[in-house]
């Protein structure tokens, strides 16, 4: 299956051709140790460094693969709730009555 992978922000864009499904994955690299950190479908947080990966929860427990260190709290920041930004909030301010 062929796939195009794009970034916008902190979001990874991933556009399966075949079907043209889209499946949109929370991504940020780690600002020290350039690790990537990806949210996946299963709620645990994929880590990348150099080629090794690691598969953590959201409060940095490893649970499988070859990387045994992760940031606790980036996978939290990650895998946590998502809450509107302030631009998001303005906006449903001004349309409600």
């Amino acid at each position: 299956m062929q796939r195009i992978d794009r970034a916008i922000g902190n979001f990874r864009i991933e556009q399966f051709i075949s079907t043209g499904e889209y499946w949109f994955m929370r991504t940020i690299r780690h600002p020290l140790s350039g690790a990537t950190y990806d949210l996946t479908e299963q709620g645990t947080i994929s880590v990348d460094k150099n080629g090794v990966i690691g598969e953590f929860t959201a409060h940095g427990v490893w649970l499988s693969g070859a990387l045994k260190q992760a940031d606790p709290h980036l996978c939290l920041w990650i895998a946590g709730k998502q809450l509107p930004n302030r631009h998001q909030l303005a906006a449903k301010a001004l349309t409600s009555d």
